[in-house]
C-alpha cells in the first residue's frame, strides 16, 4: 500500500489544480444526474440492440466526455496545443472505437442463436458467455495489433513486465473485501449482482447432463477474463499509450470515460468507478504496466459475485 499512497502523492503533488479538479468534477456530477434522470445508456441507446448505429452512439456518447474532458485539462494546463497531435488523435480515436465497437457489437444475438439453437435457457447461458468473451475480440485482440505496429516505445499499452509488484493489490483486495459485504446488503447490490443471475442454469432447469456448477464455473471465469479487456483499454490504451503524447494529462480523461462505462450500473458504483479509475491510472501511468489492475479488478468484480452468491443462499 506504501507504493500506491506513495505513487499518488507524487501525482497529486504534479497534477492537482483545485481549478481544475472542481470543473471537472462538476462536470461529472452534472452528467451522472443527467444519465441516471434519462437513463441515457439502457432507455436511449439501447432501444438499437441489434443495429450497427448503436456502435455510433457510443462512439458519440464517449467522444463528448472523453473531448470535453480533455478540453477541460487543457485549458487549465494551457496545453491546448495537444490537440494538434497526429499521434494523439490515432490513439484516442481508434481505442475509443475499439471501446464503442465492443459495446454496441449488433450480431451477439445471432451468433448465439447460431451457437445454440436449443432452449431459452441455454440460449441465456450462451448469450452471457459469447457477451464477457466477445470483448477479446473486438477489443483486446485488436487493441494488442495496433500497438505492436504503431506504439513507439513497445510499451504495448501495459502488457509488459516493467515494475511489476502485485503485493500492493492484493492487500487492496483485503481491505475493500469488509466494504463490499457491507454494500451487499443494499438493495442496489442485491438487486444487480450476482451478474450470473441474469443467465443461470440451476440444477432445476438444465437441460443437459453437465452439472449445473459447471455452467457457472465457465461463465464467471470468462466474466473475470472481461476485466483484463477493461484494464487493457482504459489503463493501457487510454493512459499509458496516450500519455507517451500528452503526459500526466492522460488520466482525468480516461476516468470520465471510464465513469460513462459504469452508467447503468448502481448509482454508487458508478460514483466510486472515478476514484477507483482516477487510482489505477495513477498507478498504471508511474509503473508503465497494467497488471497491478488486472488483479484489483478482476480480483473485486469476482468478490462480488461471491458475495452475492452468499446473500442469495441465505435469503432463499
Amino acid at each position: 500500500m506504501k507504493k500506491i499512497w506513495k505513487l499518488l502523492k507524487q501525482h497529486l503533488a504534479a497534477d492537482f489544480n483545485w481549478k481544475l479538479y472542481t470543473a471537472v468534477g462538476i462536470f461529472m456530477a452534472v452528467f451522472i444526474f443527467v444519465n441516471y434522470r434519462i437513463n441515457l445508456e439502457n432507455g436511449i441507446i439501447d432501444r438499437h440492440t441489434g443495429k450497427p448505429i448503436r456502435i455510433l452512439f457510443y462512439f458519440l456518447l464517449h467522444f463528448f466526455t472523453y473531448f470535453s474532458v480533455s478540453a477541460i485539462v487543457f485549458y487549465y494546463n494551457r496545453t491546448f496545443h495537444h490537440f494538434r497531435s497526429r499521434r494523439y488523435w490515432i490513439v484516442t480515436l481508434v481505442t475509443l472505437f475499439f471501446l464503442s465497437i465492443d459495446l454496441g457489437f449488433p450480431y451477439l444475438s445471432a451468433i448465439v442463436t447460431w451457437l445454440t439453437e436449443g432452449t431459452y435457457v441455454m440460449y441465456k447461458w450462451t448469450f452471457g458467455f459469447v457477451h464477457n468473451l466477445i470483448g477479446f475480440f473486438t477489443q483486446a485482440i485488436p487493441l494488442m495489433i495496433f500497438a505492436w505496429f504503431f506504439e513507439k516505445q513497445r510499451e504495448n499499452f501495459g502488457v509488459n513486465n516493467k515494475n511489476i509488484d502485485l503485493q500492493p493489490y492484493w492487500q487492496i483486495l483485503m481491505i475493500v473485501a469488509p466494504l463490499v459485504i457491507v454494500a451487499s446488503f443494499e438493495a442496489g447490490f442485491s438487486n444487480y449482482y450476482p451478474m450470473y443471475r441474469r443467465y443461470e442454469i440451476t440444477a432445476a432447469n438444465n437441460p443437459t447432463d453437465i452439472p449445473a456448477w459447471l455452467f457457472a464455473l465457465c461463465y464467471e471465469t470468462v466474466y473475470g477474463m472481461d476485466f483484463f479487456n477493461v484494464e487493457f483499454l482504459f489503463r493501457g490504451a487510454l493512459v499509458i499509450g496516450v500519455s507517451q503524447v500528452i503526459g500526466k494529462e492522460a488520466i482525468l480523461p480516461m476516468v470520465s470515460v471510464y465513469c460513462v462505462l459504469h452508467f447503468g450500473k448502481p448509482l454508487g458504483e458508478c460514483i466510486s468507478s472515478v476514484f477507483g479509475g482516477y487510482i489505477l491510472g495513477v498507478v498504471a501511468f508511474y509503473t508503465r504496466n497494467i497488471w497491478g489492475g488486472v488483479i484489483v479488478h478482476v480480483g473485486l468484480a469476482w468478490m462480488m459475485e461471491i458475495v452475492a452468491f452468499i446473500q442469495k443462499a441465505f435469503s432463499s
